[in-house]
């Protein structure tokens, strides 16, 4: 389920806008520990980093003063465009970039937040030193990475059930992916190394809709489409309904009420520029 940002800049964010409301309600838990962690108290300029359809983006603004300029940034044009489509608030602006580009940010920000869009940096060291110029002096940031896979066991059995038909690549740590900062006191040393200081992290634990909010049979569909694991099944219609079938009987001990809710872990990443 790993993708780099050049992934994300063509094929896979094309293909993933079209996930992306149910994606992003599975997600908003994470948004309440990751936006409690930045004072919003007073009117900012926040910049939402790989902001994928805009929903942390909007719980940013729902939770800003009036006076608060946010900018949601994303590599993809597709989900740009989706974000753009919400629904206005004059205080929101949606735009394209790559976070991995050295060029200056446009404004100095007080804020840089993060949810899942910090994992998949082909030049992590360079690009986190570049976003650290992005802030004011003693401005803040907070980031969410996904914790060990150990804690986030829905995404292993994902993985498990795909195996069954084809081989699986063997994982890299440190390469771009959805666990390359599962040990967040490496995370806090790269940061600090870029240019943050006052680097710490809080553990999130809680339960996710996996899908949004579906039964079984359907949260098993959802992360054949939308996680990148899925797509080593090919076009093969045979794998893919095998696979979808054992997937859908793994997730039906966590369906509750009709809804598929897992256990699941973020760190919570924050400091400020040094």
């Amino acid at each position: 389920m790993g993708s780099s940002s050049s992934d994300w800049a063509g094929s896979r964010g094309d293909k993933w806008v079209h996930k992306l409301a149910a994606m992003e309600a599975m997600l908003a838990p994470i948004d309440e520990p990751l936006l409690a962690a930045l004072d919003l108290s007073s009117a900012r300029c926040i910049a939402d980093l790989g902001c994928g359809g805009g929903a942390t983006t909007r719980a940013l603004a729902a939770r800003s003063p009036n006076a608060t300029c946010i900018h949601g940034i994303d590599i993809s044009a597709a989900n740009i465009e989706y974000a753009r489509a919400q629904g206005h608030d004059q205080r929101l602006v949606f735009y394209r970039r790559n976070l991995e580009s050295t060029d200056p940010a446009a404004v100095a920000y007080d804020r840089l937040c993060s949810r899942f869009g910090t994992m998949f940096f082909e030049a992590p060291r360079d690009t986190f030193s570049a976003l650290a110029s992005w802030l004011t002096p003693e401005g803040r940031f907070a980031f969410a990475v996904w914790a060990p896979a150990v804690w986030n066991r829905w995404m292993q059995i994902v993985r498990e059930a795909v195996a069954t038909e084809v081989t699986l690549p063997a994982s890299k740590r440190d390469a771009p992916g959805q666990f390359r900062y599962a040990r967040a006191d490496l995370f806090v040393e790269l940061l600090e190394d870029s240019g943050f200081t006052g680097v710490s992290f809080q553990t999130w634990t809680g339960r996710l809709p996996l899908g949004g909010g579906v039964n079984a049979r359907e949260a098993a569909a959802f992360a054949l489409s939308a996680f990148s694991v899925g797509g080593l099944l090919g076009d093969d219609a045979e794998k893919r309904s095998r696979v979808l079938c054992r997937l859908g009987t793994a997730l039906s001990p966590f369906e509750d009420g009709g809804v598929v809710m897992v256990d699941a872990a973020a760190h919570i990443v924050t400091g400020r520029r040094s």
